[in-house]
C-alpha cells in the first residue's frame, strides 16, 4: 500500500485559555522574572478523528515546536516528550504564533484544521496568552483516503472460442471414483496408442495431445490403476461436431460417450480444456483469484498458428498512421489523422460505434477478407483498412495506424487483465477524490464522492501485452479537509512466448549452392530476418542470392568471404521468409562459382528467426 500526504495541510487545533501571565519571550528563550504564563498541551494520532485523545491513541513523541511573537519576531522551542506532551514558560500576556516543525512529524500525518495564524512565511497557529495556564493539543490524523487495488487474468481466448477445426489437444478432468490406468488409441480399440497414463486419481486433470493426426472418432480403454482389469471404453469426437463439446459453455459438463450420448461408453470426464487451430479454450484460467500480482504466459498468434481468424483484439495506442509496422504492404490502407491522447469512437463496418480510451482494447468479429474501422474524435477522423483472411500476413503485435492488434481469437502476446479498485474513506466526514490510473488507463479520471466509513468499488480491463507496474491513485480534492493521496498498485508480469524450434538437416554442396533442409517445430513456425554467411574466399569470392524453398529472398552481389543480410536486406514478400509450423523449407545459397573444391567445414551459416530461435552451421 501506498500513501501520500500532501504537502502544506494542517489538522484541528484546540485552544484553551486560561490564567493572566507576567514574562516576555526573548531571543535567547530566557524568560523574564516578571511573567508567569504557561503553554502546556500534546500532540497525539488522533485514528478516529473526532478530536479528543482517547485512551488507545498514542502521543507523538520527539515533535519540535516553536514559539513566536505574532510579528513573527524571536522564539523559544519545545521538544514533545514520550505521551506527546509539552510546555513553554514564563509567558507574557500577548499574541503568540506556535508553528511545528513538520520535519519531526511521523510519516503519513497531518493536522485537522488548516492553521490561522496569517504570517505567510511561518505558518502555525495564533494564541493568545491572557492567563497563567493556557493549554493548545494538536491532533494528528493520517490519510482518510485508502485504496486497494487487485487483477485477475481473464481468458479472453476461451471467453471467444468455438471449436471449428479438428482437436489437437483435449484436457479432461477424471471424475471415477476410483484410480485408473488409460490407453489413448488412434481410433478403435485396435489401432495404435497414442498415449498411455496410470494412477490417475479421481479429480486429476491429464492433457492428451498429438490428436490432430488421430481419427475423428477415437477410444480411450479404462483399466483399474496398474492392472489389466478393463473397467470400460470412453469415445472422443474431435471434429467439432459434439456439441456439447465445443465452447465454453460445456466447461465442467461430462465427457467421454462420444456425439450420440450413448450409455455404453464412461462419461466420467470432465471438460477442462481444448487447442484446435482456431484458438483455446481453458476452463481453469490461471488466476481466478484477485491478486496484488497476475503472471501472463504470452503465446504467438498469427495466420499460420490459427486457421481461421474469427476474432480481432485492438489496443488503442497512437501514434497515427505512421506508427504503422506491419507486412501486408499495399493490402493494407490508412488515411486521416486524429489527437491520439484522448478517446476515440470506433466505428465498425456493421455500423456498431463505442468508446475507447487511450490505452484501452476492443475486440471486434472479422466478418470479411477485408476489417476496416473508423476512429474519430473532435480533432479529426482516421481510417484503417486491413486484410483479415490470412491470404496476407497477420500476427498480433502489428501495428495498424493508431491501433496494436493484440490478439487473434483471443490468443496473443498478452492477456485481458481485469482491474478492481477499492476506496475506503476511513474518516468522519464524507470525501471527494479524484481517482486516476497511472501510467495508462482503462478508466477515464473522474470523481468520486466516498461518505464516512464508506467504500466505493471501481473496475477497467484492458488487454495487457508487456510487464507493467499499474498504479491506482484516489486523490483528495476537498479543500476543507484533510487532503491526501490514497494509491496502491498491482504488477503484472508478462512472460515472452516460448521461442520456436528450428532444425538442420542434410547440409551440402549442389554445383555452386549450398543447401540446407530447415523443418520448424510442431508448436511454432519461424520468420527469417537475419542471415550471415561466411566462406572460402580461396575457392569463391561472391555470393550472388539466397532463396528458400525457390522463392528469392536476396538477390545482392556481395563480395569477399562473408555477409550479414538483416531483415532490411531481405527482399520479397514477408510470407516467403516463413517456415510454418511442423513444415520444412530448403534454404539454398548461390555463388558465383562451382563449389566442387571446397568441403563444408569451410562455410558457417547463422540464421536467426523473428519467433526467438537460431540455427547454425
Amino acid at each position: 500500500m501506498i500513501r501520500k500526504i500532501v504537502s502544506g495541510i494542517t489538522l484541528a487545533v484546540l485552544v484553551g485559555v486560561m490564567m493572566p501571565a507576567q514574562a516576555e519571550i526573548s531571543g535567547s528563550g530566557s524568560p523574564n522574572s516578571g511573567c508567569f504564563g504557561q503553554l502546556n498541551g500534546s500532540l497525539w494520532h488522533d485514528v478516529d478523528g473526532n478530536g479528543i485523545a482517547a485512551t488507545a491513541e498514542s502521543g507523538l513523541a520527539g515533535v519540535r515546536l516553536h514559539l513566536y511573537y505574532s510579528d513573527g519576531s524571536a522564539s523559544v522551542s519545545a521538544v514533545t516528550g514520550v505521551s506527546g506532551e509539552y510546555q513553554f514558560g514564563f509567558l507574557c500576556p500577548g499574541n503568540y504564533i506556535v508553528v511545528v516543525d513538520e520535519t519531526t512529524i511521523p510519516e503519513n500525518l497531518s493536522a485537522l484544521i488548516t492553521a490561522n495564524s496569517g504570517h505567510t512565511e511561518l505558518g502555525g497557529w495564533a494564541i493568545e496568552i491572557i492567563e497563567a495556564n493556557n493549554q493548545f493539543d494538536l491532533p494528528y490524523q493520517g490519510c482518510n483516503v485508502a485504496v486497494s487495488a487487485s487483477c485477475t487474468v481473464e481468458s479472453l481466448a476461451s471467453e471467444l472460442y468455438r471449436c471449428e477445426k479438428k482437436i489437437d489437444e483435449l484436457r479432461v478432468i477424471w471424475n471415477g471414483s476410483d484410480p485408473i490406468r488409460l490407453l489413448v488409441h488412434e481410433g478403435n480399440d485396435d489401432s495404435p496408442v497414442l498415449a498411455e497414463l496410470d494412477e490417475i486419481s479421481s479429480g486429476e486433470m491429464i492433457s492428451i495431445s498429438g490428436l490432430e493426426a488421430a481419427d475423428d472418432d477415437i477410444i480411450w480403454e479404462i483399466f483399474e490403476a496398474g492392472t489389466e482389469n478393463k473397467i470400460g471404453e470412453s469415445r472422443f469426437k474431435l471434429n467439432c461436431d459434439d456439441e456439447e463439446m465445443d465452447g465454453p459453455e460445456d466447461c465442467g459438463l461430462p465427457q467421454g460417450n462420444g456425439k450420440d450420448n450413448k450409455s455404453n461408453y464412461l462419461n466420467d470426464w470432465l471438460l477442462e480444456g481444448i487447442r484446435d487451430d482456431s484458438g483455446l479454450l481453458d476452463c481453469s484460467p490461471t488466476s481466478l483469484l484477485a491478486s496484488s500480482t497476475c503472471e501472463i504466459a504470452s503465446d504467438w498468434a498469427d495466420c499460420d498458428l490459427i486457421d481461421k481468424v474469427r476474432w480481432l483484439t485492438f489496443t488503442y495506442t497512437g501514434g497515427g498512421c505512421d506508427a504503422s509496422v506491419q507486412n501486408q504492404g499495399d493490402k493494407f490502407e490508412c488515411s486521416g489523422q486524429l489527437e491520439s491522447a484522448e478517446p476515440i469512437t470506433v466505428l465498425t463496418e456493421s455500423g456498431d460505434s463505442f468508446v475507447v480510451f487511450p490505452g484501452g482494447s476492443f475486440t471486434v468479429p472479422v466478418e470479411g477478407s477485408d476489417t476496416e474501422l473508423e476512429l474519430s474524435n473532435p480533432m479529426g477522423t482516421e481510417s484503417v483498412r486491413l486484410n483479415t483472411s490470412c491470404s496476407e500476413p497477420l500476427a498480433a503485435g502489428d501495428i495498424y495506424g493508431s491501433l496494436t492488434l493484440s490478439a487473434l481469437n483471443g490468443i496473443g502476446s498478452g492477456a485481458q487483465i481485469h482491474y478492481e479498485y477499492e476506496l475506503q474513506n476511513n474518516g468522519v466526514t464524507p470525501v471527494n477524490v479524484l481517482a486516476k490510473e497511472l501510467p495508462d488507463r482503462t478508466l477515464y479520471q473522474q470523481e468520486q464522492r466516498i461518505e464516512s466509513s464508506s467504500l466505493v468499488s471501481m473496475a477497467g480491463t484492458a488487454y495487457v501485452s508487456r510487464s507493467i507496474d499499474r498504479a491506482f491513485l484516489a486523490q483528495n480534492i476537498d479543500g476543507t479537509v484533510l487532503q491526501c493521496d490514497g494509491a496502491d498498485s498491482v504488477d503484472v508480469i508478462v512472460s515472452p512466448p516460448a521461442p520456436c524450434e528450428i532444425s538442420g538437416s542434410g547440409l551440402h554442396i549442389h554445383g555452386d549452392e549450398l543447401r540446407w533442409e530447415l523443418t520448424a517445430g510442431s508448436n511454432v513456425g519461424g520468420v527469417l530476418e537475419r542471415l550471415a554467411v561466411s566462406w572460402p574466399d580461396t575457392v569463391t569470392n561472391k555470393l550472388k542470392e539466397v532463396k528458400l524453398d525457390g522463392d528469392k529472398i536476396f538477390d545482392r552481389d556481395s563480395y569477399g568471404s562473408s555477409v550479414v543480410i538483416t531483415a532490411t536486406d531481405l527482399e520479397g514478400e514477408y510470407k516467403k521468409r516463413r517456415i510454418n509450423h511442423a513444415a520444412t523449407k530448403q534454404l539454398k545459397i548461390k555463388f558465383d562459382s562451382d563449389l566442387d573444391q571446397a568441403v563444408l567445414s569451410d562455410f558457417t551459416i547463422e540464421a536467426d528467426f523473428k519467433q526467438g530461435c537460431r540455427i547454425a552451421w
